[in-house]
């Protein structure tokens, strides 16, 4: 029997992730392929690996989830680069549909934007200075 690669902390929040597997749709025949992932309360989360077998038992599904463990316990300069142009992208798509909605008219939802992007902005200068 292997002993099974410990999954390291989230980089973001330090909690412990999950591996995360959706739940089988019964009855659809399409149903067929399924993936995991390893992902975390704070919504970090490394790729999709695609799997057929159902049965957590199995060769394939260990193969694929060591994969995916691998994976996340792996994270390169890409991967920070990555998560940067993520945490860019949310925070334009945001700001667009908060300004959109007239959101921001409000006085006291002005400041909690600003506050909000201030944050992004302070952890998008930790993650650089962490690489």
């Amino acid at each position: 029997m292997t002993t099974e690669t410990k999954l390291a902390d989230c980089p973001f929040c330090g909690d412990q992730p999950l591996i995360y597997t959706p739940p089988i749709l019964l009855g659809d025949d399409d149903a067929d392929v399924d993936w995991l992932q390893v992902v975390c309360g704070c919504m970090a989360s490394g790729p999709r690996f695609p799997f057929r077998d159902h049965n957590r038992k199995s060769e394939n599904y260990i193969s694929v989830r060591s994969k995916a463990i691998a994976a996340w316990n792996q994270r390169t300069a890409k991967t920070y680069a990555d998560g940067l142009e993520q945490l860019h992208n949310a925070a334009f798509v945001l700001s667009y549909f908060l300004r959109e909605s007239g959101f921001l008219e409000n006085d006291k939802h002005r400041v909690a934007y600003e506050r909000l992007v201030a944050a992004i902005r302070a952890i998008a200068r930790e993650m650089c200075d962490e690489k």
